[in-house]
């Protein structure tokens, strides 16, 4: 169809899924920003996993004699950047950060310097603590034609799943069902297929958890962990190179 009405070639690729990850065991990150002069910023963090689902909190020890108000705050703005990619290029989220220690100095340090140390600091706690995957989990809702129900049942057990509930319905039968999204996106095709067409399903986000697969996206802009691109990345083109994505 596209060929014969625009002249184009189109082919479809599975989509793809978009994982999360986190942190596999408690780690410190560190990282001290303190050349070439005139830069200033020293940060240690004490991180460790979080609770599932509930995203990354963020606190600190560290006194304002030590790392100043306006910078503990830049921390805090930066830690969005510093967490959109972990070391699989995944967002990262589920876990506990708290700043335990760190400096700023009277005349070296740029009010940039702790945009710059945030990422480099993160990093190097994810990368001693390791990266633990988090696979979406699709709640689903059937409208099943009865003689179809048992197949479908079958079928979320194979994909890794777990029936909620069932409840009858006029002519039918409710099914709420939740299972990975991995191993169901292509489900609908499968559930016109078996049904004739009589069935429909609906979908929404649960969650995620834990898997052991290895997937991996390309990292987008310079990875912090390369000190030394990485400080001439930020130096040169803070508006562009180090915070691409």
């Amino acid at each position: 169809m596209f060929r014969e009405r625009f002249s184009l070639d189109v082919s479809f690729d599975r989509p793809r899924i978009n994982y999360m990850e986190t942190l596999r065991s408690p780690a410190e990150g560190f990282a001290a920003y303190t050349m070439p002069k005139p830069c200033w910023a020293i940060l240690r963090f004490e991180m460790k996993p979080g609770k599932r689902s509930v995203g990354v909190t963020f606190s600190s020890s560290v006194e304002h004699r030590l790392i100043a108000e306006p910078y503990q705050n830049q921390v805090r703005q930066a830690l969005p950047i510093a967490l959109s990619q972990g070391r699989r290029g995944w967002p990262v989220t589920d876990v506990d950060i708290r700043l335990v220690d760190g400096s700023h100095h009277l005349i070296h340090t740029h009010p940039l310097d702790f945009i710059v140390a945030t990422p480099w600091a993160i990093q190097d706690g994810l990368q001693r603590g390791g990266s633990l995957l988090l696979e979406p989990v699709m709640d689903y809702t059937f409208s099943l034609p009865p003689d179809v129900l048992g197949r479908v049942i079958s079928d979320t057990a194979a994909m890794r799943g777990e029936v909620i509930s069932t409840e009858n319905e006029s002519g039918g039968v409710l099914l709420r069902c939740r299972v990975p999204l991995f191993d169901s996106v292509d489900y609908p095709r499968v559930l016109a297929s078996l049904s004739s067409g009589r069935a429909s399903m609906s979908a929404s986000l649960h969650g995620y958890r834990e898997c052991d697969r290895d997937e991996s996206l390309p990292r987008r802009g310079v990875d912090p962990l390369d000190t030394a691109k990485y400080i001439l990345a930020a130096r040169s083109a803070l508006e562009g190179g180090i915070y691409d994505g």
